[in-house]
């Protein structure tokens, strides 16, 4: 009961925060350019290897540890201004040399104010980890909710006033610190702030893994942004990222909660001695009944989802999503296998997994940029089947996963996603040829979807169902018919 409660303030927190995102890029989409969005990718880019670099003292080792002392929080605290330090130096020296590369005016203060926000993070960091440890989720969202609510309203009136991409340097900065206001107002014990070297060695050693791994995934993910910003154009670097952007709106969906929950009660299960196995299996069958079928979606009504969010200047990124959509059904559990990996202590096989997988799918991205933008998004239709297979092989050394009870654990989901496109395939098929889907048409295809998709559910016997049952209260008008319909199953 307190998982599921955790999960359902973590999913409305991250919901809230997707809502308000959703709604600054489209504001942002139609007061920027994506020349000049191309810029701000950069430091988008730079930020990500700085934030991995921090993986080497994170909040993960905290909500990891069988016991915390206060020893063992100063220790944490401690490496991780360290690293942040470190990091900041780097990027205040590579500054002056990006604005040149780039030939981007303003790119050097855009970076200094990125340094500034990291040096603010890890005091908001610590407490929110200590938070996550304790599964208070209630006071986590407060946090969250603060920053993207800071974020989003200083990046809008900046880029409204013509302020350009150090918008997002000036935003970041003013959420950072409303984000370590907040946090210490909720948990105002200031004692874990106090440097201290005893416990280093330990944190040290577990960061070294944690790290690396996620090192190599943000070189991964930021590597090709900066060879691109070379091979191509900002414009092109800008559609790309918008095409990311709007592909991965599904997982947030989805995923938002069980990304914020699913390590602390994988590590709490560990620690209790319980099966994981199941749990994972559940946990990627309840993720493919939503995932698979907003995918689907996404992919058949990529041209009405561009107009309506983005808007007409961006158009050229409807084809490019259409693909993005598809090759990310492959990812139903890239938010799992991290979790699970350090719960089982497998911290040693998620580095061999990193070291597989990123490195490799960076290859092929840069590999395919020499044809153009499609190429690369087409590259990822390789990519993410390649990181799927290398994560579930990974996974199955820490835990009796076969490929037979995967298959079956996501089975019925497919089924689902067949049902739940049925709508908005039949509203393309009627709408006028070469003609964009209308906002109207978009929310005709939605709510048929979001009909089939419940019908789906019930007629397969989908445990998504069950879950559903579990959320509406029984007193409920909509409880007590969807609990009749639940109860002639």
């Amino acid at each position: 009961m307190q998982l599921r409660r955790a999960l359902l303030i973590s999913t409305a927190d991250r919901y809230v925060g997707m809502v308000v995102n959703f709604a600054q890029l489209a504001i942002i989409a139609r007061l920027m350019t994506p020349d000049e969005f191309g810029v701000a990718v950069i430091g988008t880019a730079i930020t990500s290897i700085a934030i991995a670099v921090r993986e080497f003292a994170s909040q993960v080792y905290l909500i990891n540890r069988p016991r915390l002392s206060l020893t063992t929080i100063r220790a944490c605290f401690t490496l991780m201004m360290l690293t942040t330090l470190l990091i900041v130096a780097v990027i205040l020296a590579m500054a002056p040399w990006m604005e040149a590369w780039y030939d981007r005016p303003g790119l050097a203060l855009y970076l200094g104010l990125i340094g500034v926000a990291l040096l603010l993070e890890p005091f908001s960091q610590m407490i929110v980890g200590l938070l996550r440890r304790d599964l208070a989720f209630g006071k986590v969202a407060v946090v969250n909710i603060v920053n993207v609510v800071v974020n989003a309203a200083m990046l809008v009136v900046l880029v409204g006033h013509g302020v350009g991409f150090t918008a997002f340097g000036w935003a970041w900065v003013a959420c950072a610190l409303a984000s370590v206001l907040v946090a210490i107002a909720l948990r105002p014990d200031l004692s874990v702030f106090r440097p201290s070297l005893r416990g280093l060695r330990d944190a040290v050693r577990f960061g070294a893994y944690n790290g690396a791994a996620a090192l190599l995934y943000r070189v991964y993910e930021a590597g090709p942004l900066f060879a691109l910003g070379q091979m191509l154009s900002f414009n092109e670097l800008g559609l790309f990222y918008r095409t990311l952007t709007l592909a991965q709106l599904p997982d947030k969906v989805v995923l938002s909660g069980v990304t914020a929950v699913a390590l602390p009660a994988f590590s709490q299960a560990a620690r209790e001695g319980r099966d994981l196995t199941t749990a994972y299996l559940r946990a990627v069958t309840l993720i493919t009944a939503v995932q698979w079928p907003a995918l689907a979606c996404m992919a058949t009504m990529a041209e009405g989802v561009v107009h309506v969010v983005l808007g007409d200047t961006w158009m050229a990124v409807a084809p490019l999503l259409r693909i993005m959509a598809v090759a990310s059904l492959f990812a139903f559990t890239s938010e799992l296998n991290y979790p699970v990996l350090v719960a089982t202590g497998a911290m040693r096989q998620n580095l061999r997994r990193a070291l597989i997988a990123w490195p490799g799918s960076a290859a092929i991205i840069m590999g395919f940029a020499v044809f153009g933008l499609h190429a690369v998004v087409l590259s990822f239709l390789v990519v993410i089947p390649f990181q799927a297979l290398v994560s579930v092989l990974a996974v199955r050394h820490s835990l009796s996963l076969s490929t037979r009870k995967l298959f079956g654990a996501v089975g019925r989901s497919a089924v689902v996603t067949g049902i739940t496109v049925l709508g908005p395939l039949t509203v393309m098929a009627l709408q006028p040829t070469h003609t964009v889907m209308s906002p109207w048409a978009l929310f005709v295809s939605l709510l048929l979807a979001m009909l089939a998709w419940l019908a789906a559910l019930r007629l397969t016997r989908h445990p998504a169902w069950q879950e559903i049952l579990r959320l509406l209260p029984a007193r409920a008008p909509a409880g007590r018919l969807v609990a009749v319909a639940g109860a002639r199953d």
